[in-house]
């Protein structure tokens, strides 16, 4: 079972070139692909549970986690950890007195596709307009540390009480890999020295509390796996900063399949 977001879904890569997809050419293990666009590590977790909960029993569990939690939280305007992408828009149509307007709801579904709509055409009127403070409030980046960690460890227990194998893995990045960007359209460029500023204060401390968490559990250790220069210094395979081509995702797999077998 793959949870993750949308680097796990397959954001950029044809369904066959999807990471699951690989996996299963490579090992002829059956797989299911149960990542989704925007998830962090605690909406899969829930989904861990809920799947669990109905009597399902799989071999090995994978979370493929890190560029979700922080892109989402590291957010000026979240307050409170944990937190998904739509909190927001959601707490504020709640808290609306009256029925909701279309226009609302309207924004609700069709921002995601003028993101990717950008990515697209250059000329796009799209903007990034949200900040992230990371880099600026050690408490939150670590608040951020500690949930992913804790998802991680909680689904590791969830695992072993269930005889299954359970895989954490940390995410490589467009600044972990430290490849080029120059290809990139200018206002995705414009976003990245920001961006890599919430990965360098973050990153470093979900290591720490990996190494906090095994000093308990030492059995935890083995279940954690630092993918975070697996594609450092390798050809241009990221289309934004953290999503892949069909090729990234094949050394994606590769890298996965040697660690689980160490």
């Amino acid at each position: 079972w793959f949870f993750g977001g949308s680097t796990m879904w397959g954001f950029g890569a044809p369904d066959s070139g999807t990471i699951p997809s690989i996996y299963n050419l490579k090992t002829n293990d059956q797989v299911i692909n149960f990542a989704e666009n925007g998830w962090n590590s605690r909406q899969s977790l829930n989904m861990l549970l809920s799947i669990i909960g109905d009597g399902n029993k799989p071999k090995t569990i994978i979370f493929y986690d890190g560029v979700n939690d922080i892109w989402t939280q590291c957010r000026s305007e979240i307050k409170n950890i944990p937190s998904h992408s739509r909190e927001n828009i959601i707490a504020k149509a709640l808290n609306q007195k009256s029925i909701i307007k279309l226009s609302s709801i309207k924004e609700f579904i069709v921002e995601p596709y003028l993101i990717i709509g950008n990515r697209l055409f250059p000329k796009a009127s799209f903007v990034y307009s949200k900040s992230f403070n990371c880099h600026e409030n050690n408490n939150k980046a670590e608040n951020i540390a500690k949930h992913l960690v804790n998802n991680w460890y909680t689904s590791y227990l969830i695992a072993k009480s269930n005889e299954s194998k359970f895989f954490a893995v940390l995410q490589p990045n467009l600044f972990t890999s430290m490849s080029n960007n120059d290809y990139f359209i200018e206002h995705e460029k414009a976003i990245h020295p920001l961006l890599k500023k919430q990965f360098d204060a973050v990153y470093p401390l979900i290591l720490r509390e990996v190494e906090r968490k095994c000093k308990n559990t030492k059995s935890f250790c083995s279940s954690f796996i630092d993918g975070r220069y697996w594609l450092k210094n390798k050809p241009s395979y990221y289309i934004d900063f953290c999503h892949l081509v069909e090729d990234g995702n094949r050394i994606i797999v590769s890298n996965l399949i040697r660690e689980i077998n160490n």
